[in-house]
């Protein structure tokens, strides 16, 4: 058990590292007025940002994920049980407007349309893969997505896992 919260914490820890890294990118942007961490469990997202458009200040909610990373494929979670009745909290509370994942392992940021991600998510017929939280027997099922399907030719290319919403790709801060 000490193992499984250790774990837990590791990732927590590095979910709030993921936070204030965007939060430091997304404050050099000029137009860009205030970024909040916000109480992901009331609210649904994890990020609050107020931007100046002209004489307008617009607000962003934004959804923090941050993955391990691999070539091809990042995944995000489709069910959020094993019975497959719960969907994701961002979803669940209907407010957010972005998703930024961190592929750690490249270094990019990606953002993503919060949106269009969850009607992709719910039109998936099948989940592609078990999630495996050590922290928690009912860990869900997970969609995979490419990073950027622009990378592939057509003969390993699978339009599946080519999520819409994309919006930019950014890298992140040097380490």
């Amino acid at each position: 058990m000490t193992t499984d919260i250790r774990n837990f914490h590791t990732d927590l820890k590095i979910g709030e590292l993921a936070e204030q890294e965007l939060k430091r990118i997304l404050l050099k942007n000029r137009f860009t007025t205030s970024v909040d961490k916000v109480d992901h469990i009331s609210n649904g997202y994890d990020l609050h940002l107020k931007y100046c458009i002209g004489e307008h200040i617009e607000e962003l909610r934004i959804e923090v994920k941050t993955l391990k990373g691999c070539v091809q494929t990042g995944v995000i979670e489709q069910w959020a049980d094993n019975a497959r009745t719960k969907r994701p909290h961002w979803m669940n509370m209907g407010d957010t407007d972005r998703i930024y994942f961190q592929n750690r392992k490249e270094n990019m940021w990606y953002a993503y349309n919060a949106k269009e991600v969850a009607e992709w998510i719910k039109a998936q017929p099948e989940s592609t893969i078990r999630a495996n939280n050590d922290c928690k027997d009912d860990s869900g099922w997970l969609l995979m997505f490419y990073w950027d399907s622009s990378k592939y030719s057509s003969h390993n290319y699978n339009k599946k896992f080519d999520m819409p919403g994309f919006i930019k790709k950014f890298k992140g801060e040097c380490k």
